[in-house]
């Protein structure tokens, strides 16, 4: 399994229409947003910290990871220790976070 590699990262979700899968577009034909999720993150032999660079969140679709970011916009998970957020790694370009097990996972990006 490949490892997360440190840098910044990307979540971004649309409205979409389930039967076409279009995402649904404004007047202007601009796609809703549901959210965007916008993390540096930073890898230690140890653990996988996570900083809030921006978050945008519209009609209240991605309260988990609200909750987890609410009381410090940096949080640090342990790698060797069980946690109670959920992480998978797909690439070292992409994983998923899944906070506090509960709720919508977020797969995050690598910016490029």
């Amino acid at each position: 399994m490949s490892e997360i590699t440190s840098g910044r990262y990307v979540s971004t979700e649309y409205y979409e229409d389930f039967s076409t899968g279009k995402a649904y577009t404004t007047s202007q034909g601009t796609p809703l947003l549901k959210y965007q999720v916008v993390i540096d993150v930073k890898v230690t032999e140890k653990s996988y910290i996570f900083n809030l660079v921006d978050f945008i969140e519209n009609h209240g679709y991605a309260p988990q990871i609200a909750d987890m970011f609410r009381d410090n916009k940096r949080v640090a998970i342990r790698r060797d220790k069980p946690s109670k957020h959920a992480i998978h790694t797909w690439s070292g370009n992409s994983f998923t976070l899944y906070p506090y097990r509960v709720g919508v996972p977020y797969v995050f990006n690598k910016e490029e």
